[in-house]
């Protein structure tokens, strides 16, 4: 059983679509009803049974309420995927408070509150995604940087602090995405590939994809993983082996 903040879109999507594909039953947890609700239809579908919960990681009362309802309809939770954030620009005030609140914080709360049911389930996989921004630095939105470094030091935590009750706890870096987010990036085909190779000079020369971010989430959420905890796994198509 797993609840997959932010999956109706993005990574978090990808990630939940993964899961689903490998057998497991996906809560998708997201503010966006409409993308929410069509994932999870989706995955009902053509894989395994999932249900869209409206949940948001701002707040402590939802995402507490959200883990009450996996509860209630599930009875347990064997895996949790934080991938919520939409990334708050510098023009806005206070971005840097901002992002921390969702990005880090945001995945505090869904540690804070899923992990006593998964306790109580006997154990299972915390996955969280974090960013190349979170190993090296980063020149984005203000407090973008900070959150993701500060997203894989929670996931080396609660790695250490709960390895003895058979909890797992793993981070994923991604690197340059195509997803919604960094479409604003570039304005055509020519543009996104001169990023790509010209500027950031990614070493594989093209955009990452967002289904091999969920496959590295799916098998950190697996028993291939098993004795892999307080790690990060960096997908960025060797942009920061130089």
């Amino acid at each position: 059983m797993a609840w997959a903040a932010g999956g109706a879109n993005g990574l978090g999507r990808a990630g939940a679509e993964a899961l689903a594909r490998r057998g497991a039953t996906v809560v998708v947890a997201d503010l966006d009803e409409a993308g929410g609700q069509a994932c999870a239809e989706q995955l009902s579908a053509h894989a395994a049974e999932s249900v869209f919960v409206s949940t948001n990681v701002l707040s402590d009362e939802s995402v507490e309420a959200s883990f009450q309802e996996v509860e209630r309809r599930f009875g347990r939770l064997d895996i949790l995927v934080n991938s919520a954030g939409v990334v708050v620009q510098n023009a806005t005030d206070r971005a840097f408070e901002k992002n921390l609140d969702m990005l880090l914080v945001g995945a505090w709360r869904g540690v804070r509150f899923g992990l006593p049911l998964m306790v109580k389930s006997g154990g299972g996989s915390i996955i969280n995604v974090s960013s190349i921004a979170g190993i090296t630095g980063s020149i984005g939105a203000d407090g973008y940087g900070p959150s993701k470094h500060g997203v894989i030091g929670l996931t080396k935590d609660i790695a250490l602090r709960h390895a003895g009750d058979n909890v797992r706890s793993n981070a994923v870096a991604p690197g340059y995405i195509l997803t919604q987010m960094t479409r604003p990036f570039f304005s055509s085909e020519e543009e996104s590939q001169q990023l790509i190779n010209e500027k950031l000079r990614v070493p594989m020369r093209r955009w990452g994809r967002p289904e091999e971010i969920g496959s590295v989430i799916a098998f950190l959420a697996s028993d291939e993983s098993s004795f892999v905890t307080g790690t990060v796994i960096v997908a960025d198509g060797g942009l920061t082996a130089r």
